[in-house]
């Protein structure tokens, strides 16, 4: 219904904007003449905006990828969880000393390594969130980063991996932080992370535009030691933030921009403070035109803590206002020309979009898209080490019933099966029709014995439910457990497929769980 109402209200306005009449698109014009000219100067900031987040998005993702290699080839071994698990199951303060050298030998050449990839942090925590080891900083130790160190609390709480920017104890940076386990036993977490002065100099040399990454300073006087606060200086431009010296010592505008626009830049991050989202501002540096683009930057917690921003050449915006009234009328007309596109582009897509999703008999899951769903569940089962399990059913006879009461009658107890698996199982389960009358029921974290009941109940209320064919309908089931080091996907559905199988030669109207 909400698809039908959607592609009528733009069904509605193209057919106004194809009705209008000549003096309506006269008046348009001769509006859009007179706004045209702040408009395509929200253009230009946009397009800054959302260009920088997307080049400052793959400088990011290139170290994450990076850390999640460093900790699952080197890090998630049992060389080095037998140290930490000797390490945090330990009162005695000399025998933990002794494992927290024994993990910085294991791991130093790695650390060295991966600092020449601008990597900056290597720290390990015990699961009550205290510093275990900081390779960066190995003498500081034993400090309770609760509180101030909401990625380690989170995976240490939680069991799972969790990454983004946060101000630490001593630097910031972008942490990805991964839980440890020794035996499927929680016994800390382990942190690899980058500084804002790797991101900012990766970002300058894949993309050759100077950037400054500048912090809030009650971010800093909250969190840092007392002791390395000197390792940032006040914001002479803007107090309210302060400089990472390790980024940069000297700002990117120092020197370089008259008091007018050092006002207007300090009122401009004012204003945002109160709803920060990415801006720009047009400048003089060193007499030319320049735009500053600034990208507020979100810490773990979702919080606002910084911002990075550019420094581009306004060159464009000047040949944009030259430009402007020769390109008036030709925009106008592009844009009457693209919202329809834009209407029969959204109805199309959308058309195809649902087509490709859903069977379009049973309205459940298609067979491509119940796979699609499989393997990601058994990656993220491979990953968490969660339960999984799959339960494959068909209908009995269902070929008889086709005979004997006709193809239609047929497809409608395939809908109505439909909906009744669909209220009988979890918003967390997926239900797809696997082919014919054959259906696949995908369950995440659930086990064998919870598997086994979910299907004694589907097929219970099958076999009680009055069909609008008068028809009374049994299935048979097969169910498969994902095994806690399975590699292949294909062997866990066929394991289902099989059961079911076994089901039908010996009764139907039955469940089958694994042998």
């Amino acid at each position: 219904m909400k698809l039908k109402t959607s592609f009528q209200k733009k069904t509605l306005i193209v057919k106004i904007l194809l009705i209008a009449s000549p003096v309506l698109l006269l008046s348009i014009s001769y509006g859009f003449f007179y706004y045209s000219h702040n408009q395509t100067i929200q253009g230009i900031y946009s397009a800054n905006t959302k260009d920088l987040a997307r080049k400052y998005a793959i400088t990011v993702d290139v170290y994450s990828s990076m850390s999640r290699g460093v900790f699952q080839l080197v890090i998630d071994r049992p060389a080095i969880l037998t140290t930490m698990n000797q390490a945090v199951n330990t009162d005695n303060r000399i025998v933990k000393h002794y494992h927290r050298q024994k993990l910085y030998s294991q791991l130093k050449k790695t650390y060295e390594i991966i600092q020449n990839y601008n990597f900056r942090q290597l720290h390990f925590h015990e699961k009550n969130n205290k510093s275990f080891l900081r390779f960066h900083r190995p003498e500081k130790y034993g400090d309770d980063l609760t509180g101030i160190r909401y990625s380690v609390e989170y995976t240490n709480r939680e069991r799972k991996t969790i990454s983004g920017f946060e101000e630490g104890r001593i630097v910031n940076g972008y942490r990805f932080v991964f839980p440890l386990q020794y035996n499927n036993i929680h016994i800390g977490s382990v942190e690899v992370s980058i500084s804002m002065k790797a991101v900012v100099e990766q970002y300058e040399k894949i993309f050759n535009e100077k950037a400054q990454f500048i912090i809030k300073t009650d971010q800093v006087l909250k969190k840092v030691f007392v002791s390395e606060r000197e390792n940032y200086s006040s914001w002479k431009i803007n107090k309210a933030f302060s400089l990472d010296k390790a980024v940069s010592p000297f700002c990117i505008l120092k020197d370089k921009i008259a008091e007018g626009d050092k006002s207007i830049v300090r009122e401009s991050l004012n204003m945002n403070l109160k709803a920060p989202r990415p801006f720009c501002l047009e400048v003089t540096m060193d007499s030319k035109p320049s735009v500053l683009t600034f990208l507020p930057i979100y810490n773990i917690q979702n919080e606002h803590v910084a911002y990075v921003f550019t420094s581009t050449c306004g060159d464009e915006l000047n040949r944009q206002k030259s430009n402007f009234y020769t390109l008036s009328i030709t925009m106008l007309i592009l844009i009457f020309l693209l919202i329809g596109f834009a209407a029969y582009y959204v109805m199309t897509q959308s058309t195809l979009e649902t087509m490709a999703t859903y069977d379009s008999l049973t309205g459940i899951f298609s067979r491509a898209v119940i796979m699609d769903i499989a393997r990601i569940e058994f990656e993220k089962s491979q990953r968490y080490r969660n339960p999984l399990s799959a339960i494959m059913f068909d209908i009995d006879h269902f070929k008889q019933i086709n005979d004997s009461l006709g193809h239609q009658s047929g497809d409608l107890i395939l809908t109505e099966l439909s909906a009744l698996v669909k209220t009988s199982i979890r918003r967390t389960d997926s239900v797809g029709r696997y082919g014919g009358e054959e259906f696949i029921v995908i369950l995440p974290s659930t086990g064998l014995i919870d598997t086994v009941r979910v299907a004694e109940n589907i097929r219970l209320k099958i076999e009680q439910y009055s069909f609008s064919s008068g028809s009374q309908i049994t299935v048979s089931c097969g169910i498969s457990e994902k095994h806690s080091n399975e590699q292949n996907l294909a062997e866990w559905i066929k394991r289902a497929d099989d059961n079911l199988y076994r089901a039908k030669r010996e009764g139907r109207n039955r469940v089958i769980p694994p042998v």
